[in-house]
């Protein structure tokens, strides 16, 4: 399937991030904060720059965001968390958002976030996203984590030519040089 990619728009900013929020809606119903601040807190923090999306027929079907030793791609304020969701949910975000972060060094990007809508996916929308920031990045070292139980997303990284380096609790961590 053929989609345009292209970097967000500030404009575009909230749709992205409610795409996002609503792919990873499991992971974020654990952390019991309302949708509307969990879309604020991400809203203000990303960095359009660090962010490409896909689009089908002018409908978002897929979001891939980087960050790099400079900049996350989204800079989440943690004062701005506490203030927003009190201290429980604060440290629950932390530990499930930002506590595991990758460390990326020089020339090096990782890619946090890839995200196909349900509906959109099996059609190489990925491999395209992929494909288009090894283009437009030029760096010696691409890194990225993926769920140990997501063997699709595993399959298609190693398809692509990325190699596991590292091994978390209930992460991988692989690399493409």
């Amino acid at each position: 399937m053929e989609v345009t990619i292209r970097r967000v728009e500030f404009y575009e900013i909230n749709q992205v991030v409610s795409f996002l929020i609503e792919q990873f809606k499991d992971i974020f119903l654990t952390l019991k904060i309302e949708e509307e601040v969990l879309i604020q807190l991400f809203s203000t923090a990303m960095r359009c720059e660090q962010c490409f999306i896909a689009l089908y027929k002018e409908q978002l079907v897929g979001v891939l965001t980087y960050s790099t030793r400079e900049h996350a791609s989204f800079e989440v304020s943690l004062k701005d968390v506490r203030k927003m969701t009190g201290w429980s949910k604060f440290l629950r975000f932390y530990y499930m958002v930002m506590r595991d972060a990758v460390v990326v060094n020089d020339n090096q990007i990782y890619l946090n976030s890839l995200v196909i809508h349900p509906s959109f996916r099996r059609q190489g929308i990925a491999t395209q996203l992929i494909e288009y920031i090894l283009d437009e990045i030029k760096v010696s070292e691409y890194l990225l984590d993926v769920m140990k139980t997501n063997q699709e997303a595993l399959a298609l990284y190693k398809k692509l030519g990325f190699k596991v380096i590292k091994k978390r609790f209930n992460t991988l961590i692989l690399k493409l040089m």
